[in-house]
């Protein structure tokens, strides 16, 4: 045990490191890579379980149970978005893909029930029922629009155009019923609100134009709090939606951190991310790789820990 304010040999070894903002969380103790755990000390492993610090690791049994129950086959190109219709129901699946059309399942997925066409010009990323109103779908693309679906009558319309800024991820905002979060290849998260007609949308959070914001989830249970990822930057960070000037922590596996303070290639930031209702939060990254992060108020002191200068 180490006196408060003093840093470890480990802190103290990256401080070098320039962490996005600062003050914020390096946390990299829940890597999840097969044998970290066998590679330590008992000592030490016993001491990471009792601290709540465990590393988790793949399960192969798991994954062996794991098998393919149906294939949905009615696009012609990659298909990059789904979402299931909101609770209670939640039986209608939304896809979307290159072919710039949008297909809508029914009954848990089981039978094709119409192929809409969305007016968009380049890759669909993101889809989304409208949680008032089950017969009206948005989207965004490649193309920078986001766009309102009418899935009874077949009609789309522009709701936002951000001029060629690439629009990755559409996110519905808990316990709100229009209310949306956006990210961009241009590094910015902005809030839309379909109650307003001719919306200005101002960026809420701004990364730069070097890092894009490539995915955004809403935190269980809490309508404030959103994680966001980015690419290049190996960085998830964390915001409250009433103040999002700075993240309120930063998650990172260690080795990515590295790779960012050297000339090592770079194996690129987290494509997704999401959250377990026990406040776990995932990344996957574009290395392959999927880190879980734990992010409770009583967590312990991550393994990593420094501050900007």
């Amino acid at each position: 045990h180490r006196a408060p304010g003093r840093p470890s040999a480990m802190a103290a070894s990256t401080e070098a490191l320039a962490l996005p903002e600062a003050s914020t969380r390096l946390s990299s103790h829940y890597e999840v890579r097969a044998g970290l755990d066998s590679a330590l000390p008992l000592a030490s492993r016993l001491l990471l379980r009792e601290a709540g610090r465990t590393r988790r690791r793949p399960c192969p049994d798991l994954v062996g149970r794991l098998k393919c129950t149906r294939s949905l086959r009615e696009h012609t190109g990659c298909v990059h978005a789904l979402a299931w219709s909101p609770s209670p129901g939640g039986d209608m699946l939304l896809s979307g893909s290159d072919d710039l059309q949008m297909k809508v399942w029914s009954n848990c997925a089981s039978r094709f029930h119409a192929s809409h066409h969305t007016g968009h010009t380049h890759t669909i990323f993101s889809v989304g029922v409208v949680p008032s109103s089950p017969s009206q779908a948005v989207s965004c693309a490649a193309d920078g629009e986001v766009r309102v679906h009418d899935l009874e009558k077949g009609a789309a319309q522009v709701f936002a155009d951000f001029a060629g800024a690439m629009v990755f991820r559409l996110e519905w905002r808990p316990s709100t019923e229009a209310v949306f979060l956006s990210t961009h290849d241009d590094g910015k998260v902005r809030l839309l609100d379909l109650r307003v007609s001719a919306p200005s949308v101002p960026a809420i959070v701004d990364l730069g134009q070097r890092t894009a914001t490539t995915n955004v989830a809403f935190k269980p249970g809490c309508g404030n709090h959103f994680a966001v990822g980015a690419d290049p930057d190996p960085f998830v960070r964390l915001y409250d939606l009433r103040n999002c000037r700075e993240p309120l922590h930063c998650y990172a596996p260690r080795h990515l951190c590295a790779q960012r303070s050297s000339a090592a290639p770079r194996s690129g930031g987290a494509s997704g991310v999401d959250w377990s209702q026990d406040n776990l939060l995932a990344a996957s990254y574009r290395n392959g790789d999927i880190y879980i992060f734990d992010t409770h108020d009583y967590a312990p002191q991550p393994l990593l820990s420094t501050t900007a200068t």
